[in-house]
C-alpha cells in the first residue's frame, strides 16, 4: 500500500530522505509495540504492526532506487543479486539471533512472554534507530560534499 506512494515520492524528492522518514516511522512502530498492554487487543496490536508495515514501505522502495541508481547500468543484474543475497543472509542471521535470544531467554527463571517480547521489540527498535542514524550521517555527508563543491 505505501511502496507505490514512496516510489511517488522519490521522483519529487531525494530517496534517501524518503527512505529516512521510513526507517523511522519502523522504528516509531517498533517503539509503540514495547508498550503493548499486558492483554492487548487486536485493536491494540494492529495498529502498531501498521504503523511498523508503513514505515517498511516508505523505507524498502526508495532505498533499492536508491542502490541501483548508483550501480553502472551494465550492472544492474549483478547488484540485483548482491541485493537479493544480502537479504537472504540477513534474515538468516536475525533467525538464527532470534534463536539463540529464544534459548537463552528460556534458561532464565522468571522470565515471562510479555518480558521477553518487551526485550525483542526494545532490541528491533534500538537497530531501526541505528538505522536511522547512519541515514542521517549518509545525508549530512551528501550535504556537506554538496557545499564543498
Amino acid at each position: 500500500m505505501c511502496a507505490p506512494i514512496a516510489g511517488n515520492l522519490t521522483n519529487r524528492f531525494n530517496a534517501t530522505h524518503v527512505s529516512s522518514i521510513g526507517v523511522l516511522i519502523f522504528c516509531l512502530g517498533l517503539g509503540a509495540l514495547i508498550f503493548l498492554p499486558e492483554r492487548p487487543s487486536v485493536g491494540d496490536f494492529l495498529w502498531r504492526v501498521v504503523l511498523c508495515g508503513m514505515g517498511y514501505g516508505f523505507f524498502l522502495p526508495p532505498n533499492n532506487k536508491e542502490m541501483f541508481a548508483n550501480a553502472a547500468k551494465t550492472r544492474t543484474a549483478t547488484a540485483s543479486g548482491v541485493l537479493s543475497t544480502a537479504r537472504t543472509t540477513g534474515q538468516s542471521i536475525v533467525a538464527a539471533l532470534v534463536a539463540m535470544v529464544l534459548a537463552l531467554m528460556g534458561g532464565l527463571s522468571g522470565s515471562t512472554e510479555g518480558e521477553f517480547s518487551v526485550y525483542v521489540f526494545a532490541f528491533a527498535c534500538a537497530i531501526s534507530a541505528l538505522s536511522l542514524l547512519a541515514s542521517m550521517a549518509r545525508i549530512y555527508k551528501r550535504q556537506d560534499q554538496d557545499l564543498a563543491l
